[in-house]
């Protein structure tokens, strides 16, 4: 068995551009490669640190890599997630589709006076509705949230054929926000270019969902991401990026009648072609696109119209049934060999594609499923108080507007609203803002009001090694062996906190203890074998073994991680398999 070393290396702090890809330009030159190590049995692994302008070497050693400007200053820590803050696949869709529409300021987030100008959801009435499937937070009129609910669950029951099995669901919690006003949701959450993001957990999946301009179609929108969803619930692999939204977006336009469904409507058909006639992204670069976050929205336009005409194609076009099996062999090759899958390259299938898109668009009506005509009762509001609803919105807010949410979370701690659940939330906010000083002291806060909690003490676990994922100091040791215990006595208390199974798998990994890791890690893979984080975890246990087993979580890991990093640490994974 070949030996393996483990170099204890002066840690190295990497900053990347919001979009996730690196390119070094110091001196010009590209891949300057500095190196770190991971944890015990780990490989040296070299990370690139991006920074702009040319600089003496005197310079570089000298200055903190957080100095070289604020357009590159954030940076990759540990995420509270396994799937990483650069990293949720399929969180946004821009509106009804593709139609996005940007026209000029629509209001914002600002301070007046040193006070917080929050946007007009929060005078709103909030209330709850818990379904069958999933619980639903939103403002909208109590009609409407049963015609709604009862779309959503003839789109469950409808889907079948295209995400898989309704028995293979996880059965993870769901939680649907939907506002009434597209220009709330896009103040609030600061999704301006997006209609709708899906927030995947280990715990509890998030749905946040805003109408489009106008406030219309906010059924389409729903379907769109709850399809995201259900994609997560009941498969095990990650789709390609394009698939998955040209799959969203198809789906979504289903209709329903008493008895039968339409599939394959294309309400926007004349818009997506003059889209893909006068856009320059070819899809070649669609279908290899791995993140579209920062994309401009005539560029996004195209993504999406590009994906939703692709799957229309697999589904109605010439020979679909061999089109069908060629996009199963494409799917399950672990490699995505693309021309290998449809006997033909992106430039040869785009053409095929437009022909496609020239001609009359098939449908077809498909009976609904016999239970699906069940009675859909009533759903009695839980209206909440304003305390509650402004707890509700700043969980939301933390995504793409963590300041905003430590706005509001600050206000509810003034106001001694559930305390511990406050700073174990200002926490979290605080970490996605960047200020772990403050992130820790809210989650000693939080531990030291109720020891006993168990978000608390999973909180504390997570920013105590925030900054430990990429650096072996000593000082990171030893908070590596105080999250330990802070995990252990959380899983103690609530058997069902994957999230503290994860995070303690990965502290007996970086304590050196693969063994230990693996039992936690796989209970992870369970609830989210999509996740590349996870596969490059389990495959790094499995890989200081000597288990085979890494190979194929380390090859999900480096095929399915939009961010450019993780793919590489995939890569020197599998290069220093046995």
């Amino acid at each position: 068995m070949k030996k393996r070393r483990f170099i204890n290396l002066p840690p190295v702090r990497m900053i990347v551009k919001p979009t996730g890809l690196l390119r070094d330009t110091t001196h010009g030159r590209k891949n300057f490669f500095r190196r770190f190590s991971l944890y015990p049995g780990s490989f040296p692994i070299r990370g690139i640190s991006k920074f702009r302008g040319a600089h003496t070497q005197r310079d570089q050693r000298r200055q903190p890599y957080s100095q070289y400007g604020s357009r590159f200053r954030q940076k990759i820590v540990h995420s509270p997630e396994p799937w990483g803050r650069l990293e949720s696949k399929g969180k946004f869709h821009p509106g009804s589709r593709t139609n996005i529409l940007l026209h000029g300021v629509v209001g914002c987030l600002a301070l007046l006076a040193g006070q917080t100008v929050t946007a007009d959801a929060f005078d709103h009435e909030w209330c709850r509705f818990n379904t069958p499937r999933f619980e639903l937070v939103t403002d909208i009129t109590s009609s409407d949230v049963q015609n709604i609910a009862r779309l959503m669950e003839l789109f469950r029951l409808s889907v079948n054929r295209y995400i898989g099995d309704d028995t293979r669901e996880t059965r993870l919690p769901l939680k649907v926000f939907i506002f009434a006003s597209r220009r709330d949701f896009r103040v609030t959450v600061k999704a301006r270019a997006f209609a709708g993001f899906m927030h995947p957990s280990m715990n509890e999946h998030r749905l946040v969902i805003g109408p489009q301009p106008g406030n219309r179609f906010l059924g389409e929108t729903a379907l769109h991401e709850y399809s995201h969803y259900l994609v997560r619930d009941r498969i095990d692999v990650s789709y390609p990026l394009w698939y998955e939204e040209g799959l969203a977006s198809f789906l979504s336009t289903l209709e329903f009648t008493d008895k039968q469904v339409l599939i394959g409507a294309s309400p926007h058909k004349a818009r997506v072609r003059d889209t893909l006639n006068n856009t320059s992204l070819r899809l070649a670069k669609v279908v290899d696109t791995r993140d579209i976050a920062d994309w401009r929205h005539e560029k996004l336009s195209a993504f999406y119209d590009w994906s939703w005409l692709f799957v229309h194609y697999l589904n109605f076009g010439p020979d679909a049934g061999a089109r069908q099996q060629q996009l199963a062999a494409y799917l399950s090759d672990i490699n995505r060999g693309f021309e290998r899958a449809f006997g033909t390259n992106p430039q040869g299938l785009e053409r095929a594609l437009k022909r496609h898109l020239r001609g009359p668009l098939p449908t077809r009506l498909e009976p609904l499923p016999e239970h699906a005509n069940a009675a859909f009762g009533p759903i009695e509001p839980i209206c909440l108080e304003d305390a509650e609803r402004n707890m509700e919105l700043a969980s939301i807010m933390m995504e793409h507007n963590p300041k905003g949410a430590i706005a509001v979370l600050k206000n509810l701690l003034e106001s001694d609203y559930a305390p511990v659940d406050t700073l174990v939330a200002l926490s979290k906010a605080y970490y996605r803002n960047q200020e772990e000083a403050n992130s820790l002291q809210s989650a000693e806060d939080a531990l030291g009001r109720d020891d006993t909690d168990v978000s608390a003490r999973i909180q504390l676990a997570n920013v105590l090694v925030g900054g430990c994922i990429f650096s072996r100091e000593i000082a990171c040791d030893e908070k590596w062996q105080r999250a330990i215990p802070l995990l252990r006595s959380a899983m103690r208390s609530d058997p069902d906190r994957y999230d503290a199974i994860y995070h303690l798998g990965l502290a007996y990994l970086y304590s050196g203890q693969a063994g230990d890791a693996i039992n936690y890690l796989r209970v992870a893979y369970t609830k989210v074998p999509w996740s590349p984080r996870i596969n490059f975890y389990l495959g790094e246990g499995y890989r200081i073994i000597g288990d085979t087993r890494a190979k194929m979580h380390l090859i999900n890991a480096r095929n399915w991680a939009s961010n450019s990093i993780w793919r590489r640490m995939a890569e020197y994974a599998l290069e220093n398999l046995d």
